[in-house]
Formats: structure tokens, C-alpha cells, sequence
């Protein structure tokens, strides 16, 4: 019999890292500022973290680029780094 588990309720954020051509940047680090919750971007520069906070701040990081902090809106986010 399967068991039900119960969770809190979270938001999800997720967007796409690029360059300032609008290249995917394959492998960004995307953390949640104060927490230990991260990931890193797929192919297409695409990324999603869990968040139970809707005021989370993401640390976005790439080698070569300028480092960005951006409010987390829950929405599809769009950031650019130069």
C-alpha cells in the first residue's frame, strides 16, 4: 500500500542564464542566497530550485563573468551576464 507523505508547499523558481549575445551559459551556479539550495544550468542555460520563500535573493556565477545577486520573483527568470 502506498504511503502519503506530507510537504510543505513551495514555490519554484526557474529561468535561463545567458551572455549578453543571449548564448545559453552552460554550467552557471545558481544558489539561494543564505541557504544551501543549488544547482548549476543544463544546455540550454536553463535552471529550477525549489524555494519556500517568496523574497529569496539568487547568487548567479560563471567563470569569466561578472557574478549577479536578483530578487526571485517565482517567475520564468531571463539574466543576463557580462
Amino acid at each position: 500500500m502506498p504511503s502519503l507523505v506530507a510537504q510543505n508547499a513551495t514555490n519554484k523558481i526557474s529561468g535561463l542564464v545567458v551572455d549578453q549575445k543571449g548564448e545559453p551559459l552552460i554550467g552557471a551556479s545558481v544558489l539561494i542566497k543564505g541557504t544551501n539550495i543549488g544547482t548549476i544550468t543544463d544546455v540550454n542555460g536553463a535552471f529550477a530550485l525549489p524555494s519556500s520563500s517568496s523574497s529569496s535573493v539568487l547568487m548567479v556565477s560563471f567563470i569569466g563573468f561578472t557574478s549577479k545577486e536578483i530578487p526571485a520573483s517565482g517567475q520564468n527568470l531571463r539574466i543576463v551576464l557580462t
